[in-house]
């Protein structure tokens, strides 16, 4: 599906003033956008501690990439999607510790140039499954000898490891209780949120997911429907629906509260497992 953006982006929580970030689902389409370029945001690719103000959060709609200041929530363009072989639509995103940017459609795995949004093709996914959630996990969640692993939610409620490398997806268990992954997942050194719902038109609860088991542990419902985008810095869980909304969600309770509305629903969002805990 096809869904217009007509967006100028300029967010900060204290005005109120949204620029866009988020979401991912099989559901969701291209867009375009015109953004204020004059204060471009660099990502510190170096591999060491991520410092406050260099650009960790990353969104997207279909079709462009956008940078994301997580201590101002200024949002800036970096590209289109370069597509190596026609237009597709961009379903998620994750990033490593190191700022190595992976992408999924609906049928394949691509590598994506977090300066450019040039996409290499790297796999098809080995199966039937199509995720609408995508994050790396850090090493100390799942006793992986010092590696992250890449995984992957469908809207059945399953969580997949993913290689990024041939495609294949290795169940790692589902989140139980009926509930069904919503839009995104997001992970961060210690801790694994979702967003997920029972069904269809139902509003979204906020869980921490054990990512040896899949599990989810409820914290708390958001009061909102169809967020498709989850990003994390010191605290703070930002989340991106589908219905055009910013909000800042708690961690402790799982209640979002609105900060901005604006002209655009999201398809995914990403954020460096290097992200810090702590204020």
């Amino acid at each position: 599906m096809t869904r217009a953006l007509a967006f100028f982006l300029s967010l900060s929580v204290g005005s109120g003033l949204l620029s866009g970030v988020t979401g991912c689902d099989g559901g969701r389409g291209a867009t375009s956008a015109t953004m204020d370029l004059s204060m471009p945001v660099q990502f510190d690719l170096s591999g060491d501690p991520v410092e406050s103000g260099k650009a960790v959060v990353y969104a997207h709609t279909a079709d462009q990439l956008f940078s994301v200041d997580p201590d101002t929530l200024t949002v800036t363009l970096v590209a289109a999607f370069g597509w190596p072989n026609g237009a597709d639509d961009m379903y998620d995103i994750a990033i490593d510790k190191n700022g190595k940017m992976i992408g999924i459609t609906s049928d394949s795995v691509y590598s994506v140039d977090v300066t450019t949004a040039k996409c290499k093709y790297l796999a098809p996914f080995k199966g039937s499954v199509s995720f609408n959630g995508l994050s790396y996990i850090s090493a100390d969640q799942v006793d992986n000898a010092g590696a992250e692993i890449l995984v992957g939610a469908d809207s059945g409620g399953d969580l997949w490891e993913v290689s990024p490398v041939t495609g294949n997806q290795k169940l790692i268990g589902n989140y139980g209780s009926g509930w069904k992954s919503s839009g995104d997942l997001v992970s961060v050194s210690g801790a694994t949120y979702a967003t997920v719902n029972t069904g269809l038109g139902t509003k979204d609860t906020l869980v921490s997911v054990d990512a040896k088991t899949g599990k989810a542990t409820k914290i708390g419902d958001t009061g909102y429907a169809g967020i498709y985008g989850l990003g994390y810095w010191k605290q703070k869980l930002f989340g991106f629906s589908t219905n055009n909304e910013f909000l800042l969600i708690d961690i402790t309770t799982g209640k979002g509260t609105k900060q901005k509305v604006g002209l655009e629903s999201w398809n995914g969002a990403g954020v460096t497992t290097a992200a810090p805990t702590i204020n």
